[in-house]
């Protein structure tokens, strides 16, 4: 499997440095924008409504309805991960300058081979932009998906 990579995320971090609010809040910022992506449910809902209306008590389809496009009812409901984004890319910043603490780190790690200190510093939130984009992507199939299995073949745009 691949996921035992993942059961030690200290290794994605700079040594020594306390990860764990860092991660509980990259883990928050993903809940928050993923929850409020959940909204699009209510905007489909009320995109659904619109295409019918009442006679006799009862639902009919309206016969030129069009549908709003997906595209309209999902513009806007990405935007509660921009924070997330930014947090992990100021990060990568922290992360560097966490080198330059009480211990001076900064030194021993420039002496090292490679990119060692660029790996040290980016690969966690590298990590959580991946992850975060790879969630996003799915999100907005399935949600796609849901738009094209809900309205009507007839009030597609």
């Amino acid at each position: 499997m691949v996921f035992y990579k993942f059961k030690d995320p200290a290794k994605y971090f700079p040594p020594g440095y306390a990860y764990e609010n860092e991660w509980k809040t990259v883990k928050f910022l993903w809940i928050v924008g993923a929850g409020f992506s959940l909204q699009y449910f209510a905007d489909l809902y009320t995109a659904v409504n619109q295409l019918y209306s009442y006679q006799n008590n009862r639902r009919v389809l309206n016969i030129h309805a069009v549908a709003p496009t997906f595209l309209e009812l999902i513009a806007g409901h990405w935007i509660f991960y921009i924070p997330l984004f930014l947090f992990l890319i100021l990060m990568i910043a922290f992360h560097y300058f966490y080198y330059y603490n009480n211990t001076k780190s900064i030194y021993l790690m420039r002496r090292l081979p490679g990119a060692v200190l660029l790996k040290s510093c980016a690969q966690a939130s590298v990590l959580g932009i991946c992850i975060t984009l790879i969630s996003w992507i799915v999100l907005y199939f399935l949600y796609c998906g849901i738009y094209f299995m809900v309205i009507p073949k007839k009030c597609l745009p």
